[in-house]
């Protein structure tokens, strides 16, 4: 952007700077003589210029500033709204205009201003109005070169936008100056622009030939007062010098001054003195001082003076102002519009030939490429060569790209033909495949079946044996420590007898010991009975002594109560009695129940006795068996054990065989899908070739 910027504000200040001749020029046409108007009026016209090129490249950065700011929309937002993306081309590709638009502006300005600058400087209609034919010849031909440039320059900026706007699918709006009024502007703009380049440079060719003329005119009218002069002796007075001279100059304008430069007389009351630039009428003191004749152009006023000295110190000068010549200039003006005609006639005459020659041919190019593109895409046309520049190398190339875009696609059918046959014969050898590997998937997928079913049975025979192993191992740890439990029973029985044995004995002691307890628990029961009876006995005493004290009345009393506790005694040994005599008898009866439990023990015993003999002699030959089955079981482990591994071989054999029916059965499964893709190519080969041969038939071969 920064290189867009640069190159186009240097295209057109370069331009502008071209402006600068006008003012020279027309500083030519002013026939200056003296250096202070040259540096004043060329600094005037610097400022002037300065100043309107600042505001034109301040305008101009403007209208760049915008068109980076959709730039930097466009490349920081990306999406923007559909109306929003539509108006960035429009706007971008009138920016050409806008800047051709603001150089005419300014350019015209800056001439406008030179113009008035000149005036209120003094230096007289004609020669400000010399700056219009540089002016306007500039304002015709510059404006287009700075179109063109800024199209140029911003033309990839808006093709950027233009196709971003497409890719969203829009259809974007392009403001567009076509090539026939392109090229009728250039023509007719250069051709009016020279003609009045010409125009003017011949005009004030004929008005420098007019003040020479001028010039030499009054010289000659001075010298014919000089010598009128002098012919005649003794004139004296001013009054009659003036006389003299009416009658030599007649109808001219002439003044008298003295050597200083005095005016004294002046037939229609003309100052020589200029009010701004004092050199014109320094320039004349001194000549007038040292007496020397001389004739001057002086712009402020658009007069001519010449002047020579008389006698008495005297000068004699003549007026003579462009304005009286300007009948003499009708020719000019007219000659000046002629060519100003003529040349607009052959501007657009040239404009019209040229512009409608190349035009008309890119049109066609344009539309041929268009019907390509949209309409019927007939290539059996031909562009007509009417021309061999660039114009016909464009016809040409267009009829050659014709033919080789013809040959191209009669190519393309013929392919699209041997892609349909190609794509049918692998559509028709994909099925083929297709089918065959549906039965090896079928046939795979049931070996691999039984293969993982016989390694599922082998795998079980496997854990089977390893079941059966684990058993006839538990059972031969089990019988060898049976053997040992045996063993050890076998000699606790041993133990258990002479336990036997010991407690029958002691047994018989411990029922002897409790048939004395019981004959000893009888004899107590005598005794509880005897004292039973006295307890009886001394209870029917104190009764008798209860009786007795009552009878006695108070002397009684204390025998009363002592025969009271002597009653309260009795009743608690009669009852103290009775609980023995209980617990006497149920010690009878505990004596005889274990006495009978003795009798049972020592019975027992002896049963118990017997038994352990018969373990003894059981343990003796389950040993025996024992061992015996202990090395059976060993043997039936060994076996198993063989047993198992050939099964884990088989099993793993069978795991192979289905890893590779499975491995057999992906390829097969790859296959399909390798066919498939086959016969989706054939299908995408077909469907390309049907497109080729739709897109095809829009040609016209």
């Amino acid at each position: 952007m920064k290189r867009l910027q640069f190159q186009l504000l240097l295209t057109t200040s370069g331009l502008f700077a071209i402006q600068l001749a006008a003012p020279i020029v027309s500083l030519f046409y002013c026939i200056l003589a003296t250096p202070e108007q040259q540096t004043t009026l060329m600094t005037g016209s610097v400022v002037i210029w300065f100043i309107c090129l600042v505001c034109m490249v301040a305008t101009t950065k403007f209208l760049l500033r915008s068109f980076e700011t959709d730039r930097d929309k466009l490349e920081t937002e990306g999406d923007l709204p559909d109306s929003e993306l539509l108006s960035l081309p429009e706007r971008n590709s009138r920016l050409p205009i806008q800047v051709t638009v603001a150089y005419c502006f300014f350019f015209a300005a800056a001439t406008l201003g030179q113009y008035l600058f000149f005036l209120h400087m003094d230096t007289g209609p004609a020669s400000a109005f010399s700056l219009w034919g540089g002016g306007i010849a500039g304002g015709l031909t510059c404006p287009m070169i700075v179109f063109g440039a800024a199209s140029l320059l911003v033309s990839p900026s808006t093709t950027m936008i233009s196709d971003h706007v497409v890719r969203r699918g829009l259809n974007p709006r392009i403001f567009r100056v076509g090539i026939f009024p392109r090229l009728m502007i250039c023509f007719v703009s250069i051709a009016v622009g020279l003609s009045i380049w010409l125009g003017f440079s011949a005009y004030y060719s004929g008005v420098n030939l007019t003040i020479g003329e001028m010039k030499l005119s009054e010289q000659r009218l001075v010298d014919a007062a000089v010598r009128h002069t002098k012919s005649l002796e003794g004139i004296e007075g001013d009054e009659r010098l003036k006389m003299e001279l009416e009658g030599v100059l007649k109808d001219a304008s002439f003044f008298i001054s003295d050597k200083s430069g005095r005016l004294l007389h002046s037939s229609r009351g003309e100052s020589i003195d200029t009010k701004r630039w004092s050199a014109f009428s320094e320039s004349m003191r001194t000549d007038f001082q040292t007496g020397r004749a001389g004739a001057l152009y002086e712009n402020v006023n658009e007069r001519v003076i010449a002047w020579s000295p008389v006698a008495d110190n005297r000068i004699v000068g003549v007026f003579s102002h462009l304005s009286d010549r300007y009948s003499r200039f009708s020719g000019f003006f007219l000659g000046s519009a002629l060519f100003l005609f003529v040349g607009l006639f052959v501007g657009v005459s040239m404009g019209i030939t040229n512009a409608l020659a190349v035009a008309q041919s890119v049109q066609k190019a344009s539309t041929a490429l268009q019907d390509l593109s949209e309409g019927e895409g007939d290539l059996t046309g031909r562009l007509a060569v009417s021309s061999y520049d660039e114009v016909g190398e464009l016809a040409s190339g267009f009829n050659q790209f014709s033919v080789k875009l013809n040959a191209i696609l009669s190519e393309i059918v013929e392919n699209s033909k041997i892609l349909e046959k190609t794509s049918n014969h692998f559509t028709d050898i994909s099925k083929n495949i297709k089918e065959s590997v549906g039965v090896l998937r079928h046939t795979t997928a049931l070996s691999a079946d039984q293969a993982s079913r016989s390694s599922g049975d082998l795998e079980a025979v496997s854990s089977d044996c390893d079941l059966a192993a684990n058993a006839a191992n538990q059972v031969a740890a089990a019988a060898e420590e049976m053997s040992i439990s045996v063993k050890e029973v076998a000699e606790n029985a041993d133990k258990a007898r002479g336990i036997t044995q010991q407690a029958v004995g002691t047994a018989k002691d411990a029922s002897a010991k409790i048939s004395s307890l019981g004959e000893s628990s009888k004899k107590i029961d005598t005794i509880t009975e005897v004292i039973t009876e006295i307890s009886e006995q001394t209870n029917l005493l104190a009764l008798n002594a209860t009786i007795e004290a009552a009878r006695a009345g108070e002397a009684g009393k204390g025998f009363n109560v002592v025969a009271g506790e002597i009653k309260d005694l009795s009743r608690q040994t009669a009852k103290a009695t009775t609980e023995i005599r209980q617990q006497i008898e149920d010690i009878q009866r505990s004596t005889e129940e274990a006495i009978l439990s003795m009798e049972e023990i020592v019975s027992v015993n002896g049963s118990v006795e017997e038994i352990v003999y018969m373990i003894a002699g059981a343990v003796e030959e389950q040993s025996t068996v024992t061992a015996e089955i202990a090395k059976n079981i060993a043997q039936v482990s060994s076996n198993i054990d063989g047993i198992n591994k050939k099964v884990a071989e088989s099993a793993s054999i069978s795991n192979n065989i289905a890893n590779q029916l499975e491995d057999v059965r992906k390829k097969t499964d790859e296959t399909a899908e390798d066919v498939t893709q086959v016969e989706n190519g054939a299908n995408d080969i077909s469907h390309i070739s049907n497109e080729l041969f739709s897109q095809t038939a829009k040609f016209k071969i």
